[in-house]
C-alpha cells in the first residue's frame, strides 16, 4: 500500500501564461493556508512548462476537477508538454478575470491567485498567493487522488518487460527498465520515485486437475475411467467383479 494515496489530495488543472501563450497542467497540491486573510498555495515541478510562466508572471488560475472527469482530460493536461501542444484546443472554456482560459466541463469551479511569495525546494517550487477571484460552477463532488486511482486511471496489466527488472509509474503508466534511480522524474507526468512501483512477475500455477478413478480389467487389460467399474467389460464381456482399481 502506498500511504501517499491515503492522504486527501485533490486533482486540479493549473492555468498559467500570458496574452500570447497559455498552458495548463495537472497538479494535486492546491491548499488553503489561512482563512483570514485568505491565502492558498500550490507546488509545481521545476521541469514543468508551467513553472517558468508562474515565476515570470506571478499569476495563475486553478480549476477544481470533479468526479465526472475522464481520463482524456488527465492525459490532455497532464501527460504531454505545452511546449509542443496547445492543450486548450477542443476544450470548452470560460475566461477568468485575469484572462485565463478555464475548462468548464466536469469542473466544480476555479480560483485565481496573485503570487505573493515562493518557497524553493530541490525539485519543486511552492507558490503562495492571495485569491483575486473565486467562482463556483456546480455543487458536485470534487475529484480526489484516491478516486482517480480507483475509478478513472486505467489499471495496468503489465506483468513483465523483456525479462528485465522494471518499474511502472502509478500515475501515467510509464515503464522504466532497470534499477530505479533516487532522482528519477517520470518523463511523461513529472512525478518522482515515490510514485513508481516494481512490476512483479506473475507466476501462473497449473490448474488443479480433479482426481479420476481408473479400473483395469484383469482379464483383457481394458481400462475404465469413472467412479466405479462398468457392470460388464466392453471388450471381453466379463463381470465387474473382475476389475481392480488401477494405481
Amino acid at each position: 500500500m502506498n500511504i501517499n494515496y491515503k492522504i486527501s489530495y485533490g486533482l486540479y488543472v493549473l492555468i498559467t501564461g500570458n496574452k500570447d501563450k497559455q498552458n495548463g497542467c495537472i497538479i494535486n497540491t492546491l491548499m488553503q493556508q489561512t482563512g483570514n486573510p485568505e491565502a492558498y498555495s500550490i507546488t509545481v515541478n521545476k521541469q514543468n512548462y508551467s513553472h517558468k510562466f508562474l515565476l515570470k508572471n506571478e499569476k495563475c488560475a486553478v480549476a477544481i476537477l470533479s468526479t465526472g472527469t475522464t481520463f482524456d482530460t488527465i492525459k490532455n493536461f497532464g501527460f504531454r508538454s505545452g511546449i509542443d501542444n496547445d492543450k486548450f484546443v477542443g476544450v470548452e472554456t470560460t475566461t477568468s478575470k485575469n484572462g485565463f482560459s478555464i475548462p468548464t466541463k466536469n469542473v466544480v469551479g476555479y480560483l485565481e491567485l496573485d503570487i505573493t511569495e515562493t518557497v524553493d525546494y530541490p525539485t519543486h517550487t511552492q507558490f503562495i498567493g492571495k485569491p483575486t477571484e473565486l467562482v463556483g460552477f456546480f455543487d458536485i463532488d470534487p475529484l480526489t487522488y484516491d478516486y482517480y486511482q480507483k475509478h478513472i486511471k486505467p489499471q495496468s496489466k503489465v506483468t513483465a518487460v523483456d525479462g528485465e527488472k522494471s518499474y511502472i509509474c502509478n500515475i501515467c503508466g510509464y515503464i522504466h527498465k532497470g534499477e530505479l534511480p533516487d532522482d528519477i522524474v517520470c518523463p511523461i507526468c513529472k512525478h518522482t520515485k515515490q510514485d513508481f512501483q516494481l512490476i512483479e512477475p506473475i507466476i501462473e500455477k497449473p490448474e488443479k486437475q480433479e482426481k479420476q478413478n481408473k479400473f483395469i480389467c484383469t482379464v483383457c487389460g481394458y481400462i475404465h475411467v469413472g467412479d466405479t467399474p462398468p457392470d460388464t467389460c466392453p471388450v471381453c464381456m466379463v463381470d465387474k467383479d473382475l476389475f481392480e482399481p488401477l494405481k
